[in-house]
């Protein structure tokens, strides 16, 4: 089987919006709230599901925690997240979008069965015009509901245990 992975983003997806505050300082971003990370046990079970899946972080939390931060955050399972993603500069008209950071990482690592999971389509498509094929490549999150959004959980195990990822 060929390696699977989870581009992951964090505010919208593993905490509510609603629920985290981003203070910009001279230092970076600070984020504080009373529920940060509150879906870490359903994505906990997603994992435990799929063990073949890889997570790397798409966040902007990966211009501020390292990688060794960014596996703190996610426990038990902080030895399933392997990376982060890198910023890219735009080729062509175009300028880079997250999904063109994530796709970049998938080849990389040379996995084709890869599915990322977020709550922004302006930051992962900018201006792009995606095609059917692309889509099919993101999971989408309300976020407030993060994670807990309906059917979101359901279809990320049913993509990775039945290779649907493509």
């Amino acid at each position: 089987m060929s390696r699977q992975l989870l581009f992951l983003d964090i505010d919208g997806v593993m905490h509510s919006v609603d629920h985290v505050q981003a203070t910009y300082t001279s230092t970076g971003i600070e984020y504080t709230g009373g529920r940060l990370f509150e879906h870490l046990p359903l994505l906990g079970w997603i994992l435990d599901q799929c063990p073949d899946v890889s997570v790397i972080i798409s966040s902007s939390w990966r211009h501020v925690h390292s990688l060794q931060e960014l596996q703190g955050f996610f426990g038990g399972w902080g030895h399933r997240v392997i990376g982060t993603t890198a910023n890219i500069d735009a080729s062509g008209s175009l300028p880079a979008n997250r999904f063109q950071e994530c796709l970049a990482a998938a080849e990389q690592l040379g996995a084709s069965d890869w599915v990322m999971v977020d709550d922004q389509p302006g930051i992962v498509w900018g201006s792009q015009i995606p095609t059917r094929e692309l889509v099919r490549k993101v999971i989408w999150c309300d976020p407030v509901l993060g994670l807990a959004t309906p059917l979101v959980a359901h279809a990320m195990v049913k993509r990775f245990l039945d290779g649907d990822a493509r």
